[in-house]
């Protein structure tokens, strides 16, 4: 990772990703862990429309390192 910060959006229904380390894999979850998205960053930033109003988890696994971010849409 080159320390940049991840940066997380939540608006309007859409989630965007941003500082993604590239080949990071990308998971994205509901509040009752449930599976929603999963990728493997091929750029550095990830746009997701979200749909339904409610609290996400979002993992994000690069070098060995997982980080998990929360949002609520």
């Amino acid at each position: 990772a080159d320390g940049n910060q991840v940066a997380l959006i939540a608006q309007d229904g859409v989630l965007t990703l941003q500082n993604i380390p590239q080949g990071a894999n990308n998971q994205i979850t509901d509040a009752l862990g449930r599976i929603l998205y999963r990728t493997t960053a091929n750029s550095n930033s990830l746009q997701m429309n979200l749909g339904v109003r409610g609290v996400y988890n979002i993992q994000i696994e690069s070098n060995g390192k997982t980080d998990v971010l929360r949002t609520i849409n």
